[in-house]
């Protein structure tokens, strides 16, 4: 990596399910470094922390939790657009960190699977591994990363078990070119936004809604 890939600040997006222990994570990264406030434009909270590993600095995203790319609410049509570089105020993402609750890995994969899609860098963040315990769930995380083909990495963030395991993968993660990626979405993501934004817009909701083509 050259020397001003070192110096600039990395964005990293937590993305995954509501309930998913995405902000608890979030919070054990950035620790007191962390900010709050809205998106420019509506009233979604905008979360935002830094923490450095390894002399690199990084500037983690909380992102609102959302089950599919296809948006249903503000919150998901502000997460997507920030996944796609489209949101004021944020920049392009370097790595996703796509967190996903061990004892419901069918519900939460389905995102992942989408996530990968937009060729970004991403990192699984395996939480709620105790609980899937609990339920007699256990899960061959190498066999999931062999899978998916990132790497999946167990955190328990409320005790700050995992964190320094993930802040490596995140930081491989940067080092790893990105596949190429589409210049649009899909035309049934493309057409459920415009529908979203549409609506809010008639409502108020929204002062404007840029969507680069």
């Amino acid at each position: 990596m050259s020397v001003a890939s070192e110096k600039r600040c990395i964005t990293v997006a937590l993305l995954g399910n509501p309930n998913t222990g995405k902000s608890t994570l979030f919070s054990a990264l950035v620790g007191i470094y962390q900010r709050v406030g809205n998106y420019p434009g509506v009233t979604v909270e905008k979360r935002t922390g830094r923490f450095r590993y390894q002399g690199r600095n990084f500037e983690a995203v909380d992102l609102p939790g959302l089950y599919s790319l296809a948006v249903r609410s503000r919150d998901e049509l502000v997460a997507v657009q920030v996944l796609l570089g489209q949101e004021k105020g944020v920049p392009p993402v370097d790595v996703i960190v796509c967190v996903v609750d061990a004892s419901n890995l069918e519900r939460n994969i389905y995102l992942v699977g989408q996530v990968l899609g937009l060729g970004i860098p991403t990192v699984v963040a395996l939480t709620m591994v105790d609980v899937a315990q609990r339920r007699g769930i256990s899960i061959d995380t190498e066999a999931l990363c062999r899978a998916l083909g990132v790497p999946v990495v167990p955190v328990q963030a409320h005790l700050s078990k995992g964190l320094e395991a993930l802040e490596e993968a995140i930081s491989r993660a940067v080092e790893s070119p990105p596949e190429p990626r589409s210049p649009s979405l899909p035309d049934v993501l493309i057409a459920e936004t415009d529908r979203l934004a549409e609506r809010l817009a008639e409502k108020g909701l929204l002062a404007a809604v840029c969507r680069e083509r």
